[in-house]
């Protein structure tokens, strides 16, 4: 209700005088922590699994959104040859509209390449180039594609006697658990997640560090897991 009411103000359908949530506190019940450590990482790295079954191809969407800062499996789905330029992945991601443009390093493109789909205009084959972008068809084919590569995973950590639960999501988690294990700083991390850190107003005034800052960071965290 409280994001609704926030929407109509923002659309000048109400008056911000009316906001009636002002002295209302909600509390808000702490994520559960979705991160996979660097020791887990590693024995997902190594796991045996039969190329191109749907274990290996789980693990590869794992590692690939963990190399490219977390990216969304959603984001990843709808990733093309021109989201490639000099090096980078540019793109802007759906959930927030922010833009990213990630460092495209060496373990990233050995497994775009090695799933990289025939007669494609995406660099994946989650969904069908004639399918209309965001539409109900092109969501519930995502989901779908999450939902089983979630399992496989399930079952790829169940094999390697991995504890908690590692899926799509958690590879984005762990990246940011590994990087502040590693000293980094949470502005530093904020920044390569797309996040705002702090006062929101005062972060205006601030500039982005630099790309070779963020793309020094990244590195250090892939490495962990050569």
């Amino acid at each position: 209700m409280r994001a609704i009411y926030n929407r109509a103000i923002k659309e000048k359908l109400v008056e911000r005088s009316e906001y009636p949530f002002y002295d209302i506190k909600i509390k808000v019940e702490k994520t559960q922590k979705r991160a996979v450590s660097n020791e887990d990482i590693l024995k997902l790295k190594t796991a045996r699994v039969e190329t191109g079954s749907a274990s290996w191809r789980a693990l590869n969407y794992f590692f690939l959104s963990y190399y490219l800062i977390g990216i969304s499996f959603t984001d990843l789905a709808y990733l093309k040859k021109e989201n490639l330029i000099d090096g980078r992945l540019v793109y802007r991601r759906r959930k927030t509209h922010k833009n990213y443009s990630i460092k495209l390093f060496a373990e990233a493109e050995i497994i775009l390449e090695s799933l990289k789909p025939t007669n494609s205009i995406y660099l994946l084959d989650v969904i069908s180039s004639g399918t209309l972008e965001d539409s109900i068809e092109a969501k519930k084919t995502i989901r779908q594609w999450i939902k089983t590569t979630n399992k496989y995973l399930k079952r790829v950590s169940e094999s390697e006697k991995i504890k908690g639960n590692t899926t799509t999501y958690s590879a984005r988690h762990s990246f940011a658990t590994i990087t502040k294990r590693l000293g980094f700083s949470n502005e530093l991390i904020a920044e390569s997640l797309g996040h705002e850190y702090g006062n929101k107003i005062t972060n205006t005034y601030l500039d982005s560090f630099d790309k070779d800052v963020v793309d020094e960071m990244h590195y250090k965290v892939i490495s962990q897991s050569n």
